[in-house]
């Protein structure tokens, strides 16, 4: 009885793995496709969010004609942590020539006052690029966010240049924003 249970929770374990390597395998998670989301004023699509004292704004009234970092993150997400810290080492190097915005996603953790714990987060760490909060869950349907850390790559005319999903070192973003004019 004993060694066909063990066999079933092997089996178990063996289909599940396997099955997850193989979506990971066949499917690209890091980088979607381009994707020319314009809208006719902006360039971009637009949203609403509060900005980090709680007034409500727009991406538009944030992002300008420069380049620009769009990066979705959360204080409960340890990888996004890690990548705000990349994006400061970019700021430094690209900052007069490429917009960084942060955008915080905390709702997506479901955590009640996750929005008040990352306004305190980001005065805590003194980021020198603005972030906006995405409390009206607005940002991540318009941009059809899955999961994050998430940047959108945007080029000086409104056209996003690239997605990409997951934790990225400042190499390799900044080999992403190398081709954003």
């Amino acid at each position: 009885m004993k060694k066909r249970l063990l066999l079933l929770i092997l089996a178990l374990v063996v289909l599940i793995g396997g099955s997850s390597l193989a979506y990971h395998l066949l499917s690209d998670q890091t980088q979607t496709p381009v994707v020319n989301m314009r809208d006719s004023e902006t360039g971009f699509l637009d949203f609403a969010a509060e900005d980090q004292d709680g007034n409500p704004t727009r991406l538009s009234d944030v992002i300008t004609g420069r380049p620009a970092v769009v990066y979705f993150w959360a204080t409960w997400c340890r990888f996004c942590t890690m990548g705000l810290e990349e994006l400061l080492t970019l700021y430094d190097i690209e900052g007069e020539r490429v917009q960084f915005l942060g955008l915080n996603a905390s709702h997506l953790g479901l955590a009640h006052g996750e929005a008040d714990a990352g306004r305190a987060y980001w005065v805590e760490h003194g980021f020198p690029f603005p972030t906006l909060y995405d409390v009206y869950a607005e940002a991540v349907q318009v941009y059809d966010v899955t999961g994050i850390p998430f940047a959108l790559f945007i080029d000086s005319g409104g056209n996003i240049a690239h997605r990409q999903i997951g934790f990225q070192n400042a190499a390799a973003m900044a080999e992403l924003i190398a081709e954003l004019e």
